[in-house]
């Protein structure tokens, strides 16, 4: 599955390998592009996140491959 995460501050993709597949910095924020294999392997990212002090600010799921 994958999804894109939005979130405030700066990540460094190599602190959540191997989910995160790119980050794209945007004003204060970043735009990550995430690889899961389910909803509870999301969560795991997410709390991983929230445990770096990042505030999630929007998940969106993108298409099927």
């Amino acid at each position: 599955m994958r999804v894109l995460v939005h979130v405030r501050g700066t990540v460094d993709e190599v602190d959540l390998w191997p989910y995160v597949t790119s980050t794209q910095p945007i004003t204060g924020d970043s735009l990550l592009a995430v690889e899961v294999d389910d909803g509870r392997e999301l969560v795991s990212v997410l709390v991983a996140l929230t445990d770096r002090g990042l505030d999630v600010v929007e998940v969106q799921t993108l298409e099927a491959e």
